[in-house]
């Protein structure tokens, strides 16, 4: 019975202090029905009465005032003053964390527990740097799915904190480019792909997760920003990433790269226009007017709620619009380069998606090569249309660099040292015309006409106009003379090229086109050979097969190198600076030498004008000249039989061997021996060497204006009485231009008098190919002044040398004759300028002829030994 009174006095005694509370409370409330009315806050002189001036009010305490100036801090000591506080609250919290654990061991409370709340307590803190987490093995991440892994907030803080370890302390270089970025107004941070490996578990997740890696940096670059530039209030910044290891083709890609990081190269043939695309969308319930929580748009299906949470009505919402996020997108389509499509292979071409800041950052004709990850798009169209469920492919760009700008990055400090004393060869000219078409025998000066052409001239860009640098060159004549041999051969040394015919070839194909795109009914344009040819050689074959409308269409692109659009409302002007080697054949086949010029061919003169070189190629009999042809041919045919193609890998098997013997110094002298001879350059020496040689702007300062003046007023004085080509003020820009490639080829600076006089050599050939027979040789005669070469200068130079030598001798006593002869070059150079020779650099450099004539140069004398 004890037991049940206990209760009922613990009951009873509940109900008392319950009452004794209440009535407590009512005390209070009286208490305060019983205090006074207060202060009327809406009173009018309310605010008069607060700033009214109070003395012993209105002061601050100095005690709690720091008038104390500081220096600010630089980013590292600030760096180290947060790693000593995030040490000290670390030991803070380690000292409460054993109280705790102290305290809750008495109550049951287990150690985990304990350490699970703290984990979760330190995940929300940015500031702080969890070293258990750190030390934690990565492995797990990539033992598991790593996608099911990057849902976990405990891995995405941890992988946060990595992000902004890497730009803050481990490339801090980055915290740069980032004050840079924000300075600039720009939306993007470039970032090297290889500077990653300084941790692999970024490295490999950029590569398989590209997607959510990207995000992730995304956020810890926004987190940094936040923290070191708090008065920005621009667009959140974007990480893009550079430098892959391997760029891929378009013919290359499979299943195996879908949703990874790749790179690919290739032109630009299509660009669209600029398209609005949702980001983060925002409803409103048209109902009861509840508005959503913003929904983020991935793909190009935009989701939409089913009820609303508030009214459960079901579709009944509506897009708000001033509240919905936009971004930029556009889509360009890039095809392989033309150089490396197979043979008998069509092209092909893949879509790109641009966004934000990387809106019409290309233009069609350009070489790029994309950043980005390769995905996977649902099209019901082309399900339809193959009859069994395929999807389309996109790439979804993160970066998109231009080729253009990474071309000299391929040439060695090696290859420059090669390239610096080919430069200084007395005879590189005739090295490079050799190296021209090896293959094909004689064509000696077609040959300088292409290695001209190759090398260009300089472009000037001003505000009134722009004059062209690029060189264009027509071969005309007999079927039989290897003329699309040459374009083939160009067509493989230049960096950058296209081949076409004209018969194969449109008005569009060759300029641009404007497009309907059957998926999406946008106006697109399309480039075409020439557009895709910019910065390089458009080979046209069969160039008199074209139709007259063709052709016409090409004439801005060749003089202007643009191509202006105007259809479909699109209104634009893409480039086209491309230099234009063509090859046509006469009316009837063979060119007849008898007829005027315009009787054997079929081209309008408004086209004839705009090549700089024309070259009239005749297939003549010739006994001595077609016995040396028949042997080049057969020999060329013997050495690629397969009997000599294994002789020749069995020597190079044994200069293997000896250079590995040897310790390769004898074989790089066997290899470097075109450096110092005559022979021909190999081609992809050749291809850096005009890479090198078109970064170069010769100036005119040093040229015979007087003399360049005459010979054209000459030539436009003959032109019109003959019958042949009509020279205008363009073909004197040519020989301008056709000076500067020639002083490109020597690597010079500047243009000087053996320039001018091969550009008025090949111009002077030219001119007088197109005559008739019987004028020719009257014009070779006229123009005999015009026509010398290098070699003829230095026999004239050698002679003045030689008398100068004589005239020194003669005025020497007995007493003082000797072997050795001294004769200052500035003495030289003053006598060989009363010839009106200026520049002796070339005879100078020329040691093999002045050794064998006993002539050395040492400092600024020439010495003369005899024998």
């Amino acid at each position: 019975m004890s037991r049940p009174l206990d209760f009922n006095n613990n009951f009873f005694s509940d109900e008392a202090e319950e009452e004794e509370e209440t009535q407590e409370v009512d005390e209070i409330k009286f208490d305060d029905e019983e205090e006074g009315e207060g202060e009327d806050l809406f009173a009018d002189d309310v605010l008069v009465r607060d700033y009214a001036y109070n003395p012993e009010l209105d002061k601050y305490e100095e005690d709690y005032i720091d008038n104390q100036d500081y220096i600010p801090l630089t980013f590292e000591d600030r760096m180290k003053a947060e790693e000593e506080m995030i040490k000290r609250d670390k030991l803070e919290n380690d000292d409460e964390e054993e109280e705790d654990i102290a305290v809750n061991e008495t109550s049951g409370i287990g150690r985990d527990a304990i350490n699970k709340s703290l984990m979760l307590a330190l995940q929300g803190n940015d500031e702080e740097e969890d070293e258990e987490m750190e030390e934690d093995n990565d492995d797990e991440l990539f033992n598991n799915d790593m996608r099911e892994a990057l849902n976990d907030t405990r891995t995405r803080t941890k992988l946060i904190r990595k992000f902004k370890t890497f730009f803050t302390k481990q490339q801090v270089k980055y915290m740069d480019s980032i004050k840079s970025a924000i300075g600039n107004n720009k939306r993007s941070l470039v970032v090297n792909f290889p500077d990653l490996s300084i941790d692999p578990t970024l490295l490999l997740l950029l590569t398989d997760l590209p997607e959510e890696t990207l995000e992730l940096m995304d956020e810890s670059l926004h987190l940094i920003v936040e923290r070191e530039h708090v008065e920005y209030r621009g667009d959140p910044l974007r990480v893009r990433i550079k430098n892959l290891p391997t760029v891929e083709s378009v013919r290359d890609l499979r299943y195996s790269s879908l949703n990874q990081l790749i790179a690919i190269r290739g032109v630009v043939t299509r660009r669209t226009a600029m398209f609005p695309q949702l980001k983060f969308v925002k409803y409103d319930c048209v109902k009861c007017g509840e508005s959503l929580s913003p929904i983020i748009v991935r793909n190009s299906d935009v989701p939409k709620p089913s009820s609303c949470p508030n009214c459960s009505g079901k579709n009944c919402f509506i897009i708000n619009e001033s509240k919905t996020v936009y971004s930029n997108h556009q889509k360009i389509t890039i095809q392989e380069p033309p150089g490396t499509v197979p043979a008998g292979r069509i092209p092909r071409s893949k879509d790109v998606i641009l966004t934000d800041d990387l809106i019409d950052c290309v233009r069609p004709g350009e070489e790029v090569i994309v950043t980005g990850i390769y995905k996977q798009n649902y099209d019901a169209f082309l399900n339809v249309k193959q009859g069994f469920p395929v999807f389309a492919t996109i790439i979804e760009a993160n970066y998109v660099e231009k080729l253009f700008d990474k071309r000299n990055e391929s040439i060695t400090k090696q290859d420059e040292f090669k390239i610096q004393t080919l430069s200084k060869h007395p005879y590189i000219q005739e090295k490079i015309k050799k190296s021209i078409a090896p293959s094909i025998y004689g064509h000696e000066n077609i040959k300088l006409g292409i290695a001209l052409s190759l090398f260009g001239g300089v472009r000037r860009v001003s505000e009134e106009h722009t004059t062209r640098g690029d060189i264009n060159v027509l071969l005309l004549g007999d079927p039989g003379t290897a003329k699309s041999q040459v374009l083939k051969y160009v067509e493989k040394t230049a960096n950058r090229a296209v081949y076409t015919t004209g018969k194969g070839s449109s008005a569009v194909g060759l300029t641009a086109s404007v497009k309907k795109d059957p998926i999406t009914g946008e106006w697109t344009l399309e480039g075409g050979a020439l557009v895709l040819a910019d910065e390089g050689v458009c080979m046209i074959d069969e160039f008199d097969k074209m139709n007259d409308q063709d052709r016409t269409s090409i004439h801005e692109a060749m003089e202007q190198q643009s191509i202006s659009i105007s259809k479909a409302g699109i209104v634009t002007t893409l480039q086209a600076r491309c230099a234009v080697i063509a090859a046509a054949n006469p009316i009837r086949g063979k060119y007849d030498a008898s007829k005027t010029f315009h009787q054997n061919v079929d081209l309008s003169e408004p086209i004839l004008s705009r090549f700089d070189i024309l070259f009239i190629v005749r297939d003549i009999v010739d006994e001595k000249i077609d016995e040396r042809l028949a042997k080049f041919v057969v020999q060329s045919h013997f050495n690629s039989h397969p009997k000599q193609m294994e002789l020749r890998l069995k020597q190079q098997r044994d200069a293997n061997y000896k250079e590995v013997v040897t310790g390769g110094i004898e074989s790089k002298q066997e290899d470097e021996e075109y450096l110092h001879n005559r022979e021909a350059i190999p081609q992809e020496l050749l291809k850096k060497y005009i890479i090198i040689a078109k970064n170069l702007r010769p100036s005119l300062n040093q040229i015979n204006k007087e003399r360049l003046t005459k010979f054209y007023t000459d030539l436009r004085k003959y032109s019109e009485e003959g019958s042949g080509l009509t020279v205008t003020a363009r073909h004197l820009e040519s020989i301008i231009r056709m000076s500067e490639a020639s002083a490109r080829m020597h690597l010079r600076s500047f243009v000087n008098d053996n320039d001018v006089n091969t550009a008025i050599t090949v111009m002077l050939d030219s001119f007088i190919s197109t005559q008739k027979f019987s004028v020719a040789g009257a014009l070779k005669r006229k123009f005999k002044r015009y026509l010398q070469s290098p070699d003829d200068d230095h026999q004239l130079l050698l002679h003045i040398l030689n008398e100068m030598v004589k005239t020194k001798i003669s005025l020497m006593d007995e007493e003082e004759e000797s072997d050795t002869i001294e004769i200052s070059i500035k003495d030289f150079k003053n006598e060989v300028a009363k010839k009106k020779i200026y520049d002796v650099s070339t005879f100078l450099d020329n040691v093999e002829l002045l050794s064998k004539k006993g002539f050395t140069i040492e400092g600024d004398k020439i010495i003369f030994t005899s024998n």
